[in-house]
C-alpha cells in the first residue's frame, strides 16, 4: 500500500506506480524494502520518512544504478515526486533497455 493510502488520503494513479515500485524492487532486490518484523512496522517504514528505502542494487549488485533511480523514484513518499504516470515511468525504463543493447 501506497502512504497516502495508508493515511487514507485521496488516490489517483500514482498510488498504483507506488505499489509497482514495491513489486519491481521485490523482484530486483528479492526482498521488500522495508524490513520491519509485522504488518504494523512495516505500514509505519512506508509512512515514514525517517526510513530510507535502500537501493535494490544493495541486494543486487548486478542491478544498473539506472534502475535504481527509477524503482526508487515509483517508491517517493509524496506522490507529486513520484513518476506522474506509469507512462512517464515506461520511457524512463525503455532508455535504460536501449542503453544496454
Amino acid at each position: 500500500m501506497s502512504p497516502e493510502q495508508l493515511s487514507k488520503k485521496k488516490l489517483d494513479a500514482r498510488s498504483d506506480i507506488f505499489s509497482l515500485g514495491i513489486t519491481l524492487y521485490e523482484l530486483f532486490a528479492g526482498k521488500h524494502p522495508c524490513d520491519g518484523q509485522d504488518s504494523r512496522e512495516i505500514m509505519r517504514q512506508i509512512r515514514s520518512s525517517k526510513y530510507k528505502f535502500e537501493p535494490p542494487s544493495k541486494h543486487n549488485p548486478e542491478i544498473p544504478r539506472q534502475i535504481d533511480q527509477i524503482i526508487l523514484k515509483a517508491l517517493r513518499r509524496r506522490p507529486e515526486r513520484r513518476y506522474q504516470s506509469v507512462t512517464e515511468m515506461l520511457l524512463d525504463l525503455s532508455r535504460v533497455s536501449a542503453s544496454r543493447i
